[in-house]
């Protein structure tokens, strides 16, 4: 038999000074165990932690239930088989609350390899679902997978190697005609493909609603985040992305509409930070604001032909030495009614800015020639921001800075202050939650705590809301029969002790 927990739900009803116990469900939720070094391991076994499964495709086969978690030990995995849309491994479906996980124990420890055409792991027109922690290395196009998918959370896992020889897309993890994803605390490296083109990102985006990715590491790709067409609240915050072409990229195509995006709080260590290659006619509402754009040559941000709302504010613009190779920020357009708002930046020296960059072509070469002439940047300023150690990566402000204090929330006079850059407070956490991708989180975005340990159930729950996770809770069970008093009869209480007893007695393992 698997392991269980069983969450007890309890509802006390007191009346003429006796106490009766009505309860009103039960659901339980097992744990299976895939462990190819187990020397007893066999796809016949039951799957418990003494006699495990020995393939991950067995877990796939298994009836698994909503609120079920395969944990994987250590080990090579091989997968084979899936398409260019469907993963090799496609996970079943949880439900609302309870989702199915599939994790590595320890993180780390098992390794992911594709011998197929899909990518190696992922969802494919399925519902509630984590990934947990894997280590997924040369994958082919794609390290792990999502299609026609809802409420998908991957996390702690490490990518690297994805690759195609053309310029086709290559990504370390790829969402596409999905909602409700959260995508947090992944190391993903060398992400390519043959023409060096955006198209190879570690996250990439088709067709989306309310994705969220935060507090991962990107590292050797061509572009951290790359937007590609028709996706709506999309929000890239608290991640640090280095030695890339890009940071994000917003594409958009074949007249859909792109709306709604907000990148802050990264560090962006990228030839270019921010930048736009639509094809269609609608992208707006898009925010850059709270990052640190450090060591940039080529740009830092720039606007699209079909943008229609773009806002910029309280950001550091730290370029690399010599002046960037294109602007520092320019438009596509002959005008600057794409900005919205441009305010409370700061730019460590000079900026060059264009408007109408390849048709008007209106060059600005100081700050104070591009704020007399439209009216933006009121507040920006220049200057060092003064940072704590940035060769050895620590972009926090020593005390000094003229960044301090700053900014403004929203971008706006009324706004209270804040500081510039990707650390408001100075008390955020860009980049990875723990020493490395695949810990358990201690703290999980505003307000919530990632489980992501045996011994409590799954991952936090994404609340994602107009381009915003709204907080993260843990998604419940802690494993214990949950029994409290009535407060009535003692004949209840000790039922209830006795039914606790028995249950406890017919679990190996209590999560």
């Amino acid at each position: 038999m698997p392991n269980t927990r069983f969450v007890l739900i309890r509802n006390v009803v007191m009346g003429c000074g006796l106490a009766a116990a009505s309860w009103g469900g039960s659901v339980w939720a097992a744990d299976y165990y895939v462990d190819q070094k187990h020397p007893s391991a066999s796809d016949s076994n039951p799957g418990s932690e003494d006699a495990p499964w020995a393939t991950l495709q067995q877990a796939l086969r298994a009836p698994l239930q909503p609120g079920d978690t395969v944990y994987v030990k250590a080990g090579t995995y091989t997968t084979t088989g899936g398409q260019w849309n469907v993963p090799a491994l496609n996970l079943p479906s949880g439900a609302q609350g309870k989702r199915i996980t599939f994790k590595s124990l320890p993180a780390h420890a098992a390794v992911l390899r594709a011998a197929g055409e899909g990518a190696p792991i992922g969802v494919a027109g399925r519902k509630h679902v984590v990934i947990d922690g894997f280590v997924i290395s040369d994958p082919g196009a794609k390290g792990i997978a999502v299609f026609d998918a809802e409420d998908v959370v991957i996390q702690n896992n490490v990518i690297s190697g994805a690759y195609t020889g053309s310029l086709d897309n290559t990504e370390g993890v790829r969402i596409e005609r999905s909602g409700d994803v959260l995508v947090r605390n992944n190391k993903i490296t060398n992400v390519h493909n043959g023409g060096n083109s955006s198209n190879a990102s570690a996250v990439k985006t088709y067709l989306t609603r309310n994705v969220t990715i935060e507090n991962n590491e990107f590292s050797d790709v061509v572009a951290g985040v790359k937007e590609k067409e028709g996706s709506r609240n999309l929000t890239v915050r608290n991640n640090r992305m280095a030695s890339c072409k890009v940071g994000l990229v917003l594409n958009n195509q074949n007249n859909a509409v792109v709306e709604n995006v907000r990148f802050y709080q990264n560090i962006v260590q990228c030839s270019s930070g921010y930048e736009t290659e639509s094809e269609s006619p609608t992208i707006r509402e898009v925010y850059i604001y709270n990052n640190t754009f450090a060591g940039y040559s080529a740009k830092a941000v720039h606007g699209t032909t079909h943008g229609q709302s773009l806002y910029v504010y309280n950001n550091i613009f730290y370029r690399g030495a010599g002046q960037a190779s294109m602007a520092d920020f320019f438009t596509r357009k002959s005008n600057t009614s794409e900005i919205k708002r441009m305010d409370f930046n700061l730019w460590n020296d000079e900026p060059k800015i264009i408007v109408g960059l390849y048709s008007s072509n209106t060059t600005y070469s100081t700050l104070q020639a591009w704020q007399a002439a439209t009216g933006l940047s009121a507040h920006d300023g220049l200057g060092d921001p003064m940072f704590v150690n940035p060769q050895g990566g620590d972009f926090h402000l020593a005390a000094g800075s003229p960044a301090a204090g700053a900014g403004r929330v929203g971008g706006v006079e009324s706004g209270a202050p804040v500081d510039l850059g990707a650390y408001p407070t100075g008390t955020e956490v860009v980049g990875l939650l723990s020493g490395e991708a695949g810990a358990a989180p201690e703290q999980v975005g505003s307000g919530g705590s990632d489980s992501g340990t045996r011994g409590e159930s799954g991952a936090g729950d994404s609340a994602v809301s107009g381009g915003n996770a709204g907080g993260q809770t843990g998604s419940g069970s802690t494993g214990a029969v949950g029994a409290e008093h009535g407060g009535g009869g003692a004949a209840g209480m000790w039922g209830l002790l006795a039914l606790a007893g028995l249950l406890a007695g017919r679990r190996a393992t209590r999560r």
